[in-house]
C-alpha cells in the first residue's frame, strides 16, 4: 500500500524523501601502501625530494610502453585512519638508557604525525611565512557537497559522543604576493592529553611538558596527497588527475592544491573534511599494560590552554565548564589544520641538518562525552577484581625487590652476583601482570572483606571537671558495600529542554552504641549530612600501571583517631609508592644496577605513581535534598528529625537503622557563597595518564560531638540515547 500511494503523488519534490545516512554518504577505503608511506607514515627527517618539476602525463600507451610516476598505479581512496596511539616521552632516567633500534626507527613513533607537537612552531613566531598563511575551520550541520551551500553551525554549542560526526571544511588563504612551498597539509581530529609546565601557579602554555595522543584521525581527502581521492561514495574520480583549476562555484573556493606543493599568491583553498568519532581506542592505545579502562574514550576534560589564546578564555570565562579538573592539565578533541615544510625553505634556522616545522596551523577544540560502555558496566565487579590483582602483584614485587636488594647491601660485593643468581631461580619472584586466577583475589583491606560493610568507629567518651574523660562505649556507623550510580548531567548549554537526570541514591546506613557498661544510653543524632568527592589523578609522564579502584581512595574501615581529616588516595597509595621509588634509586645507586637487576618497566610503573598528583574537590549536597528515611516491613517514611527514630535493644548494644535520600543534582562547592553556580561532572573515567572518580561521604553528627562517617563508591554515567 506505501509504494502505492507513492505512486499517486508524482510530483512530489526529492526533499520529501530522507537522506542518505552519513556512513552511506562517505566514502571509507584503506590507502595504498605509497599513500601510507607518503602521508601518514611520513618521517620525521627531509628527504630530498623535488617538487618543482611539472607532474607526470597520464595518456593511452600500448603495453610495452614505460609512464613514469610518482608512485604505483594503484588508485589511492581513503575516507578516515585512525592512527595507533602516541606515549609521551619515555623515562629519561640515566639508570635506564633507551636505545633507538631500526623497528622503533621505522615506527609510527617516529613519524611526523605523532610528533607534530614537537616540531618548531613557526604560527607561534613572527615569520613571514606564518603571517601570510591564514587558516578557518568551519564545522557544518551535514556533509559538505561542491555547489552547494552549507548550513554552518558553531560546535561549541555540541556535545558530541560515539558514532557521530563531524563535517565541515578548512580554507588556506596566502595573503603573500609569492608562492609559498609546503610539504603537507594535515587535516585531523585528534585526542590528546596535554600537560603543561607549572611552576608554582606559573603555568607555560608554549612548551608543554606532556603531549599524549590517544586518537589521532587523519582525512587523506582533506590532507594533501598524491592523488584525487573519491571523498563522496557516489564519486567517480580519476585519481591520477589533480583538478587543476576546479572552483566551488559556491564561494569561489579552490578544491585542489598545486602537485608542486605551491600554496599560489592571493588564493582561497577549501578542503572538505567528514570525521566520526570511534567506539572505543585501538586495542594498543594502553600499551605496554592493556587495561580494558584504558581503551575507552575519555570525556573532555580542563581547558586547553595551549591551543586557546588567553583573550579567547577570558571573554568565554562566564560560559566556560567548570568541571574541577587541574588548572594544567587538560583531556581534549580538536579538529587540527597544519601546515609542514622545511626549514631551510622558510628561511628558518636550525641547528646541525635540515628539518620539518610547522608553517601555520588551527586547531578547533570539540567537546566529547561518550556514552559509557554497557559492556563495562555489566563487567565492573570482575574488572574492579582484576585491578586488584594487579596492584597487589606491583605491591608485592615491588617489596620483594627492596627486600632483595637491602640483603644485596649486607654482602661483600665478590658475592653479591652470585646470591642474586640462586635467590632469583629458587623465589622465582612473581614477574609483573603475569597474574593468574590462582593467585588471592583479596582486596586491599582484606582483614575486613568478609563483612561486606563500610565502617567507622569512634569512643564515646564523657569528660569530668577535672579534665578527663571516661570511656562510655563505642560508636559504629556501617552501610553495606555497595557502588551507586546517578546519571551525568550536561552543562546547561547541551542540556536538552525538560530532560530529566536519575541523581538520586538511597544509602542505608546502620547507627550502633556499643555500652562499656550496661545501662548507658546511646547519644543521639542530631543532623546528618552529605559530601561528594571529586577526585582527579594525573600522571605527568608515564601510564598508570593499574587501574583505579574505590578501595584506593578510602579504607572500608576508619577508626577516629582524633584525627582532622580522613587518608585519600594520596596517603593510600601515592605516599608508599614514593617511598618505594626512593628505596629503588637508592638501592639502584648502591648496588648497582648491573646486579641489582630491576626491570625497567617496573622502574617507570614505580615512577608513573610515585609523580601522580591528586586533586579532591569537596561538593556539598545542599540539606534540602537530603531525606531522612525509615524502612519497616509495613510501611516507609520520611522523617524530619532521624533522632525520632526508636533504638532497637539487642541486649550487649543498640542500633539505629534508616536509609537517606540524596539528590546528587543538587550540589553546591564546600564553602563557596555562590550556591546557585554552574558545576559539570563528567562521567566517571580512566585513561593511561588520567583518572576521574567519585564516593559520597555521609556524616551522622551527633549531640556528643562526634561525627561519624563513611564512604560509598559513585559512578557517573552518560546513558546511550533509546532508539
Amino acid at each position: 500500500m506505501e509504494n502505492h500511494q507513492l505512486d499517486e503523488q508524482p510530483d512530489e519534490p526529492a526533499t520529501a524523501y530522507p537522506p542518505p545516512k552519513d556512513e552511506e554518504f562517505i566514502s571509507n577505503i584503506l590507502p595504498s601502501y605509497h599513500m601510507f608511506q607518503s602521508t601518514i607514515s611520513k618521517h620525521l627527517r627531509p628527504s630530498n625530494e623535488n617538487f618543482s618539476d611539472e607532474p607526470p602525463v597520464y595518456e593511452d600507451s600500448v603495453p610495452s610502453s614505460a609512464v613514469t610516476t610518482p608512485g604505483p598505479s594503484t588508485p589511492f581512496s581513503l575516507s578516515t585512519v585512525v592512527s595507533p596511539s602516541d606515549y609521551p616521552q619515555q623515562v629519561d632516567d640515566s639508570f635506564f638508557p633507551i636505545h633507538d633500534t631500526d623497528e622503533q626507527s621505522q615506527g609510527y613513533e617516529n613519524t611526523i604525525l605523532a610528533n607534530i607537537h614537537k616540531l618548531p612552531n613557526l604560527s607561534k613566531r613572527d615569520m613571514h611565512v606564518s603571517n601570510s598563511l591564514e587558516i578557518n575551520i568551519t564545522v557544518t550541520q551535514n556533509v559538505c557537497q561542491i555547489g552547494q551551500k552549507p548550513t554552518i553551525i558553531n560546535p561549541s554549542d555540541y556535545e558530541y559522543s560515539q558514532g557521530d560526526f563531524i563535517h565541515g571544511y578548512v580554507t588556506i588563504l596566502n595573503k603573500s604576493d609569492t608562492p609559498i612551498p609546503f610539504d603537507m597539509v594535515y587535516v585531523c581530529f585528534e585526542g590528546s592529553i596535554v600537560v603543561l609546565e607549572n611552576k608554582r601557579g606559573l603555568i607555560d602554555t608554549e612548551t608543554p611538558h606532556t603531549v599524549f595522543k590517544f586518537l589521532s584521525t587523519l582525512d587523506l581527502f582533506a590532507s594533501w596527497t598524491f592523488a584525487n581521492i573519491d571523498r563522496l561514495a557516489t564519486d567517480k574520480g580519476d585519481p591520477h588527475d589533480w583538478c587543476y583549476g576546479e572552483i566551488d562555484p559556491q564561494d569561489g573556493t579552490y578544491l585542489s592544491i598545486d602537485a608542486k606543493r605551491l600554496l599560489l599568491p592571493g588564493l582561497t583553498y577549501k578542503r572538505m573534511f567528514s570525521f566520526r568519532i570511534p567506539e572505543k581506542l585501538l586495542d594498543d592505545a594502553c600499551d605496554p599494560h592493556g587495561f580494558a579502562l584504558h581503551t575507552e574514550l575519555p570525556s573532555t576534560l580542563g581547558v586547553p590552554r595551549h591551543s586557546i589564546p588567553p583573550s579567547v578564555l577570558l571573554a568565554a570565562k562566564e560560559s566556560s565548564v567548570r568541571d574541577f579538573s587541574f588548572a594544567d592539565t587538560s583531556v581534549n578533541y580538536s579538529v587540527d589544520c597544519r601546515i609542514i615544510g622545511k626549514a631551510s625553505e622558510y628561511q628558518f634556522a636550525v641547528s646541525g641538518q635540515d628539518q620539518y616545522v610547522v608553517a601555520q596551523e588551527k586547531s578547533l577544540p570539540v567537546r566529547v562525552v561518550p556514552h559509557t560502555n554497557l559492556e563495562i558496566v555489566y563487567m565492573r565487579k570482575t574488572l574492579e577484581d582484576e585491578a586488584r590483582v594487579f596492584y597487589k602483584a606491583l605491591c608485592d614485587l615491588v617489596r620483594e625487590k627492596v627486600n632483595m636488594g637491602q640483603d644485596l647491601l649486607k654482602l661483600p660485593q665478590k658475592r653479591r652476583l652470585a646470591w642474586l643468581n640462586r635467590a632469583t631461580a629458587s623465589a622465582k619472584i612473581q614477574q609483573l601482570y603475569e597474574v593468574t586466577g590462582s593467585q588471592n583475589k583479596r582486596p586491599l583491606d582484606n582483614e575486613k572483606a568478609a563483612e561486606n560493610l563500610y565502617r567507622h568507629l569512634s569512643p564515646y567518651k564523657k569528660k569530668s571537671l577535672t579534665g578527663s574523660s571516661k570511656l562510655l562505649g563505642i560508636i559504629a556507623l556501617t552501610t553495606p558495600k555497595q557502588a551507586y550510580t546517578i546519571e551525568y548531567i550536561p552543562p546547561l548549554k547541551h542540556r536538552k529542554k525538560g530532560a530529566n537526570y536519575e541523581t538520586i541514591v538511597t544509602v542505608p546506613v546502620e547507627l550502633c552504641f556499643y555500652p562499656e557498661e550496661q545501662g548507658k544510653s546511646p547519644p543521639e543524632v542530631k543532623s546528618t549530612s552529605c559530601e561528594l568527592m571529586v577526585l582527579t589523578v594525573r600522571s605527568k609522564r608515564h601510564p598508570f600501571p593499574f587501574e583505579i579502584v574505590h578501595d584506593m581512595c578510602f579504607h572500608s574501615e576508619e577508626v577516629d583517631t582524633k584525627r582532622r581529616e580522613a587518608d585519600t588516595f594520596d596517603d593510600i597509595v601515592i605516599k608508599p609508592f614514593t617511598e618505594y621509588s626512593q628505596q629503588l634509586s637508592q638501592l639502584i645507586k648502591s648496588v648497582g644496577n648491573d646486579t641489582f637487576r630491576l626491570e625497567s618497566q617496573v622502574y617507570r610503573d614505580v615512577k608513573s605513581v610515585a609523580t601522580a598528583t591528586s586533586k579532591t574537590v569537596t561538593l556539598s549536597v545542599r540539606d534540602s535534598a537530603v531525606q531522612v528515611i525509615q524502612r519497616s516491613a509495613s510501611s516507609c517514611g520520611v522523617h524530619t528529625a532521624p533522632q525520632l527514630i526508636a533504638w532497637s535493644d539487642h541486649g550487649d548494644y543498640k542500633s539505629k537503622s534508616f536509609a537517606l535520600r540524596v539528590d546528587l543534582g543538587e550540589l553546591y562547592i564546600k564553602g563557596s557563597d555562590k550556591q546557585s553556580e554552574q558545576i559539570t561532572l563528567v562521567p566517571s573515567s580512566q585513561s593511561c595518564l588520567v583518572a576521574r572518580v567519585y564516593y559520597l561521604r555521609v556524616v551522622v553528627k551527633l549531640t556528643s560531638g562526634e561525627s561519624p562517617f563513611v564512604h560509598v563508591p559513585v559512578y557517573i554515567e552518560k546513558r546511550a540515547p533509546q532508539l
